[in-house]
Formats: C-alpha cells, sequence, structure tokens
C-alpha cells in the first residue's frame, strides 16, 4: 500500500475500524427501496456517527452538502444489468470526479 493511500485511509479509519454507510447501488433495475432520497440518508449517517460513506459519483453529487463530516469513499466501477451480474468497467476515473465534488 502507498503512502499517500495509507494517509487518505486514516483520515476514516483513525482506530483501526470504521462504520461505511453503503449507497452505492445500481439503479438499473429501478431505485433500490430505501435509497430513494440519499442525501437524507448521508445526513442520518453523519448524525448517527458512521465514519464515511460509499457512494456512486451520480449519488456523490447528490449527497455532497448532507454528509458533513463523512469520508467520502467513491466507487467507480460497476456493471450494467438488469440481472444483477454482468462485466465491470471502470464509469469514471479519479481525474473526472464531477466538480462539485473535487471542490470538497
Amino acid at each position: 500500500m502507498t503512502m499517500g493511500k495509507q494517509l487518505r485511509l486514516r483520515r476514516f479509519n483513525p482506530s483501526g475500524r470504521s462504520v461505511i454507510v453503503a449507497i452505492d447501488h445500481g439503479a438499473t433495475a429501478g431505485i433500490v427501496p430505501g435509497l430513494e432520497r440519499p442525501a437524507e440518508i448521508g445526513k442520518l449517517a453523519d448524525q448517527a456517527g458512521a465514519d464515511g460513506i460509499l457512494v456512486t459519483p451520480g449519488v456523490l453529487e447528490q449527497v455532497l452538502d448532507s454528509v458533513g463530516s463523512l469520508a467520502i469513499l467513491l466507487r467507480i466501477d460497476g456493471c450494467v444489468s438488469t440481472q444483477g451480474a454482468g462485466p465491470m468497467r471502470v464509469f469514471c476515473s479519479v481525474e473526472r470526479v464531477p466538480v462539485s465534488a473535487s471542490m470538497a
């Protein structure tokens, strides 16, 4: 593991343990029940003491103003399949994170 990665991981994992709320579920088969309002989930996760939130680039744009001090783990890969499986591919590079997100 690189030194940079170790430093970034310590931001949300100072004790060696963390709670990460995952709302990176795809929507190819429709919105997952309970994840219709990701900004509310981000706010609740922050208030409940979670350490971070796992999101996709599109969801990040929706939650950025509501996640408080949560660490952001950005999922940039996935698959396009209504069957729940398929070839994984990268949808976004770190360099191409939405401008509004990169200013956080």
